[in-house]
């Protein structure tokens, strides 16, 4: 039997290490953060991560509550020096500059739609070796 007032192994442990933690949410190379902008309402969203879940569901890293909006309707990530939108085979899809899409790379200034929502995509923060800088 342990002694309750010795320190529990690391393995026992109820939380994970914060080194641990850095090691997950180390960011890929060269990534930037993605501004989403809300049109018209000029409402700027900025995604809190290198791989996000857009949906309806509560648990979704962006939450956008519309009925055509489906509970997992699609990720966007950044990979490979680029943000990418892939459609998670939603019902309504998801459509960039006004092309139904299942993957594809952002650019600046890109427009995607899911449901009844309007984003703009900001990537000023474009890193110079991505594929489309010139």
């Amino acid at each position: 039997m342990s002694d309750p007032h010795l320190p529990r192994s690391p393995s026992a442990a109820p939380f994970p290490r914060i080194a641990d933690l850095e090691c997950e949410s180390a960011s890929p190379p060269g990534y930037y953060p993605l501004q989403l902008t809300l049109v018209p309402s000029g409402v700027t969203l900025q995604l809190p991560r290198p791989d996000n879940l857009v949906g309806r569901h509560s648990a979704c890293d962006l939450r956008l509550r519309l009925p055509d909006v489906s509970r997992r309707h699609c990720r966007i990530s950044f990979h490979d020096g680029a943000w990418h939108v892939h459609d998670l085979n939603s019902l309504n899809g998801v459509y960039l500059n006004d092309e139904k899409i299942t993957d594809s790379v952002l650019r600046p200034l890109d427009r995607i739609v899911i449901g009844g929502f309007i984003l703009i995509a900001d990537v000023s923060g474009v890193a110079r070796d991505a594929p489309w800088a010139a």
